[in-house]
Parts: structure tokens; C-alpha cells; sequence
């Protein structure tokens, strides 16, 4: 009975030093995943602040080209060829039927609307 007791006491010791051992190597490697945790948080934050950076300076960027474009005025002349040139292409786009007028390889002859209207 000794023995036995003797051998499970032996056994437990072992199996005691076993755990502490898996204890530890989790405990390091628990520390490690920690660092690495850390490393990413800073590169995230200084890739973020990069990000941040340049978003600022394009905006900034965007914003002066407005202020340039924005100051140079539109003169009268500009404005009213601009109109021309708006309703001329929407002229363009208007489709017109007339009846009683003969169908030709898209065009229209003045002389036979004028006949027609």
C-alpha cells in the first residue's frame, strides 16, 4: 500500500511540475501575442495619423483651387455666349415632325417647310 501511494504521490509531483511548465510556456507566449497586439495598434495609429495627413492637406488643396476659381470673374459677355451655346444645343435636340412633308436622308429643305407651314 506504501508503494502505491508512493508511486501516485510520484505521479502527481510529475504531473504538478508538467503543468507549471505548460503554465509558464502559456504565460510567455501570452506575453508575446500581447507585444505583438501592441506593435499593430501602433502602426494602425501611425498609418491612421498618415491618412488623417493627407486628407487635411488635399482638402486644403481642393479648397484653395475653389478660392482661385472663385475669384476670377464671369464677365457679361462670357455668361451670354455660354446661354448661346446652351440653348443651341438644346435646339439641336428638339425633334420636330411636319406632315405632309417627304421623308429625305435627314434633311430638311427650307423651301418645302416653308410650303408645308
Amino acid at each position: 500500500m506504501v508503494t502505491v501511494l508512493g508511486k501516485s504521490m510520484d505521479t502527481l509531483r510529475s504531473a504538478a511540475v508538467y503543468i507549471e511548465g505548460l503554465t509558464q510556456d502559456m504565460t510567455m507566449k501570452q506575453n508575446v501575442m500581447l507585444k505583438l497586439q501592441e506593435d499593430l495598434l501602433k502602426s494602425k495609429s501611425k498609418q491612421l495619423e498618415a491618412v488623417q495627413t493627407k486628407v487635411k492637406s488635399e482638402i486644403r488643396s481642393f479648397s484653395d483651387i475653389l478660392k482661385k476659381r472663385c475669384e476670377e470673374r464671369i464677365t457679361a459677355t462670357q455668361l451670354k455666349a455660354a446661354v448661346k451655346l446652351a440653348v443651341k444645343d438644346d435646339d439641336q435636340r428638339i425633334a420636330m415632325m411636319l406632315f405632309g412633308l417627304e421623308e429625305s436622308a435627314n434633311k430638311v429643305e427650307q423651301e418645302k417647310v416653308k410650303d408645308v407651314l
